[in-house]
């Protein structure tokens, strides 16, 4: 079964959503290098980061830091002068 993987695009900025698992991340692993061997442009990872919904366990948020090389934001601020994290 194919990972379901949703996505925002701005510019030269995205975001992509998907479900917190290690198979999940590996796809984006996948899908990622792909695009670099496509177009030769490689992620940011210095500038890139991962936001968990709560309840998300630290094994977790850890495992997946761990595969996709990306630190995890605590509070990412604004995107485009809105706030990037806000309740239902």
């Amino acid at each position: 079964m194919a990972s379901k993987i949703t996505h925002l695009f701005f510019a030269d900025d995205a975001m992509i959503f998907s479900q917190a698992n290690q198979q999940e991340s590996l796809k984006i692993v996948q899908i990622l290098n792909d695009y670099l061997r496509a177009s030769g442009q490689c992620i940011n990872v210095k500038k890139s980061g991962l936001i968990f919904s709560k309840g998300t366990p630290m094994e977790t948020i850890n495992a997946i830091s761990r595969i996709l090389s990306i630190r995890r934001w605590e509070d990412p601020g604004k995107y485009l002068g809105l706030p990037t994290i806000w309740g239902r």
